[in-house]
């Protein structure tokens, strides 16, 4: 039988990754380090000091024109027209049916201008769907960017601190989602305050010839570099949702809890969809579940049972660093109070387990 070789892609910070031994995966068709010492000595120092990711795969989409504020209103369940330039917001973009085709923070970069970032699998169809709705826009520009940015997360709670002294500037009143235009070496690049970690953290988006520059910055500040393994236990813990994970077409924001990032009263697309299903309510819903990490660590796609009924299956399930138990988040067809209990399918044991509050974890003050 003749192999193929599929030819992945790689950020401007591949070298990086292999001189420091990451260890490598195909992450949505591109090279990406999941780990480098190891995903728990690389999720403590996030949680403690300050950690460094390339998050280069993700998308980076520049909409610009008169008419940005209309479109994308149009298009996202949140409102941008009056969302002021400096700041971003975090939005889903549904389909006609309310089925989420992906979940993207927008900054606003100036009166008609903006920065979507869509998640690294939804790039392309993301890219088509703004198309597809732009031919109706007069003078509006839909810019692709990934091919020339690079951008770089730095978190935890030293990132403040690193970060002012590489920019020259006290951070302290920068809140978060918001973000502004930096001088790094001499290099312009977007800083935000934005992050999916759960600690506090900032965002850095460069040209791509930048990037190596900006990382062994932050490196020779003491920032540790950190996989996509760390990236993912520290964001479960956070409650923060993984779009192919908790949530796809098949799934509308009511139904994961995302409910608060709908603007109701305006019009886009998939609103009368949602706004039937607000009247007639939801028929499963997203719960966080802890589990005694002896009986077992829960992963996506378990089976989850109530007095023996099967009632859905995990989304996403890890070991939980920062709280030494098995964690996972499940879309459950019935309804439960925190503390009630249910049964995951762990390896073909049933293993008792409690719905939790979320987050599972809250950082630090």
């Amino acid at each position: 039988m003749e192999r193929r070789f599929v030819s992945l892609s790689v950020t401007a910070l591949h070298s990086a990754h292999a001189n420091l031994r990451g260890r490598m995966i195909d992450f949505n068709g591109w090279s990406m380090p999941v780990q480098y010492e190891g995903i728990m000595a690389e999720h403590r120092v996030v949680r403690e000091g300050c950690g460094i990711f390339d998050v280069s795969h993700m998308g980076r989409i520049r909409i610009d024109g008169a008419d940005a504020p209309e479109f994308l209103n149009m298009l996202l369940t949140n409102e941008f027209a009056s969302m002021k330039p400096g700041l971003a917001r975090y939005s889903l973009l549904c389909r006609e049916d309310g089925g989420i085709i992906d979940d993207m923070v927008i900054f606003r970069l100036g009166s008609a201008e903006y920065l979507a970032i869509p998640n690294a699998g939804s790039y392309e169809k993301v890219l088509t769907w703004l198309n597809k709705w732009a031919v109706d826009f007069q003078g509006l520009s839909v810019v692709p960017l990934r091919d020339e940015t690079s951008m770089i997360a730095v978190q935890g709670p030293r990132s403040e601190q690193i970060m002012e002294r590489l920019t020259g500037l006290d951070l302290n009143g920068m809140r978060r989602f918001s973000h502004t235009q930096v001088s790094i070496f001499g290099r312009n690049v977007l800083v935000a305050r934005t992050g999916y970690t759960g600690e506090d953290g900032f965002e850095v988006i460069s040209e791509s010839g930048d990037a190596m520059a900006i990382w062994e910055a932050l490196m020779g500040e003491g920032c540790v570099p950190c996989g996509l393994g760390s990236r993912d236990t520290l964001r479960l813990e956070a409650g923060l949702l993984l779009y192919g994970s908790d949530m796809d077409e098949s799934i509308n924001p009511l139904e994961v809890g995302l409910t608060k990032f709908i603007n109701f009263n305006k019009d886009f697309v998939g609103v009368e969809a949602l706004r039937a299903q607000e009247t007639a309510g939801v028929q499963r819903h997203l719960y966080g579940l802890c589990v005694d990490k002896k009986e077992g660590i829960p992963r996506a796609h378990q089976e989850v049972y109530s007095n023996g009924e099967l009632i859905g299956e995990t989304t996403s399930g890890t070991f939980a660093p920062s709280l030494g138990i098995g964690i996972a988040l499940a879309l459950l067809s019935s309804d439960f109070e925190v503390g009630a209990t249910v049964e995951v399918d762990i390896r073909g044991k049933r293993v008792s387990s409690t719905i939790s509050q979320l987050p599972f974890y809250v950082k630090k003050d």
